[in-house]
């Protein structure tokens, strides 16, 4: 469906009779450039709507539409005489279907689920068929062709989101926390394309440990943000706008190739959206990925991270609703619900809800005590192998080895930074019955991602 100024669906009562073509589209030039116009929609009710925005904006369709010329275009094999043209164009009249992609001359192909607008820039004049409440009309378009699909527009449809990116955290000792994500986690030490006061701890080559400098007013939390990636931050960008989050005017990008943007969940927390370089995006295995030179992680995946949450409703019209994760777990030390997990919706890792129940949340709430909620968790495939590494090495300080199995049903074992957040190491699956819940999903692996 199109959308309206409020974000709401516009359907025929809403547009209120017969919608004008759109206006020809300007700035393209030899390179390609930005290109900014209207297209007309057509909803579910066969009526056009019109739908303004920037190419740059809009989400690729990746089908195999063909190029103008090509055979099968009554206009382009008509020549430049007027009769040929005429009849191509009353032959070439084919009505849009809702849910299908619309070709230069006519035809429609209808496309499983909702798909989205695209401008496509094109060097050829081509047919435009569009079908409003009066019937059929045609234009020809100079320089752009649009490709319509009826379900949505572009800033409607979400790109995938395909696991976690990082946990961006404060530190009050910069030498201290050092020690421990390097000597004790076993991280890389890097850069920080995002900020350069901060510093990074790579788990792998597209995750990582954030830390930043402790701000003045910082109180007891030491949680900057929460961080998942995305194949496309810009797609991103414009579809939070679409469904009425407020976002930045524009993605930000870095020396390593990545592109972000950060948004406030409902409770107020920062999330934020990054796009991994392509050359990243473009593996197809993990063995370059996971293979960190000069580094020992104890786990090469962060699996989860986790969170502080008041309100589970709230923020699930968020995560849930709008961004689409999916129920993994759920569970709790007593009568009621502690722990919800669930999944991105393109891969395996997940975001842990820690449902506070006591009054006052947050601000009430002890710095170590909020360390144990705001954390991270390293996933590996053998506790007794993994503590054992850990106690033979010396990387343990002070830490009494003391792992568990959760009520997941999952071995774990937790570790903390000096400022008390909480490094969760836990093995990929179950060893025993989980309490309270199935897992509703598949769990990550050792071999997991991309």
């Amino acid at each position: 469906m199109a959308l309206g100024e409020d974000g709401g669906p516009l359907g025929e009562a809403a547009v209120g009779g017969a919608v004008e073509l759109f206006d020809a589209v300007a700035g393209l030039d030899s390179g390609g450039a930005s290109l900014r116009g209207e297209a007309i929609v057509i909803d579910d009710a066969g009526v056009g709507v019109v739908v303004e925005g920037d190419v740059d904006a809009l989400v690729p369709v990746n089908v195999g539409l063909p190029h103008v010329g090509d055979t099968g275009d009554p206009v382009a094999e008509a020549g430049n005489d007027p009769k040929s043209q005429k009849e191509a164009q009353e032959i070439g009249g084919y009505g849009l279907l809702p849910g299908s992609v619309f070709h230069p001359w006519g035809h429609s192909i209808l496309m499983p689920g909702n798909w989205a607008a695209r401008i496509s820039a094109r060097r050829a004049a081509a047919l435009f068929l569009i079908r409003n409440r009066e019937g059929l009309k045609f234009m020809r378009v100079s320089g752009v062709v649009l490709f319509l699909v009826a379900a949505t527009c572009a800033a409607q449809t979400r790109p995938a989101i395909i696991g976690v990116s990082h946990i961006a955290v404060y530190a009050s000792d910069a030498a201290k926390t050092e020690h421990f994500y390097v000597h004790d986690i076993g991280l890389k030490k890097g850069d920080d394309p995002e900020n350069s006061a901060g510093v990074r701890y790579y788990v792998n080559e597209e995750q990582f440990v954030e830390v930043l400098p402790l701000p003045a007013d910082a109180g007891a939390s030491r949680l900057d943000h929460l961080a998942y990636m995305t194949k496309n931050a810009e797609e991103m960008r414009a579809y939070l706008k679409a469904k009425g989050v407020t976002v930045p005017d524009e993605v930000k990008k870095g020396s390593d190739g990545s592109a972000w943007f950060d948004v406030q969940d409902p409770e107020g927390n920062k999330v934020e959206f990054v796009q991994p370089a392509a050359k990243l995006l473009d593996m197809k295995g993990t063995a370059g990925l996971y293979a960190l030179s000069g580094a020992d992680p104890i786990g090469r995946r962060i699996i989860h991270v986790g969170m502080l949450v008041r309100d589970r409703e709230k923020e699930d019209a968020f995560y849930r609703e709008l961004l689409g994760f999916r129920p993994y777990w759920y569970g709790g030390m007593h009568e009621h619900t502690d722990w919800v997990s669930q999944q991105v919706p393109d891969g395996h890792d997940w975001l842990e809800y820690m449902v506070y129940n006591g009054e006052g949340a947050p601000d009430h709430v002890p710095q170590n005590q909020l360390g144990v909620l705001n954390h991270l968790s390293l996933g590996v495939t053998n506790m007794e192998t993994a503590v054992t590494k850990l106690y033979q090495e010396d990387r343990l300080g002070d830490t009494r080895p003391s792992p568990q199995i959760g009520r997941d049903g999952k071995w774990q074992f937790n570790d903390y930074d000096p400022d008390h957040t909480r490094v969760e190491v836990m093995e990929f699956s179950a060893a025993a019955k989980p309490c309270c819940s199935e897992f509703t999903a598949a769990n990550p692996t050792a071999e997991g991602q991309p």
